[in-house]
């Protein structure tokens, strides 16, 4: 899953990453499996959220198998 741009109240665009809707968004971004959610490349490159992977996004709601 990638990030997106999202349009805030004040008008202005926001280059946001998807963990609001992601089932692991209660976890510390230093906790497992959050710390290793983007490629360690991406994030050197400083690429924007809407260009990002975030390898380990789940959907909030889905069951664990």
């Amino acid at each position: 899953m990638k990030g997106h741009y999202e349009v805030r109240t004040d008008g202005q665009m926001a280059d946001v990453p998807p963990c609001r809707t992601c089932r692991h968004k209660r976890k510390m971004t230093v906790e497992a499996p959050c710390y290793n959610c983007i490629d360690p490349v991406a994030l050197a490159l400083h690429l924007p959220n809407a260009e990002t992977e975030f390898a380990y996004y789940e959907p909030e709601g889905e069951e664990d198998t």
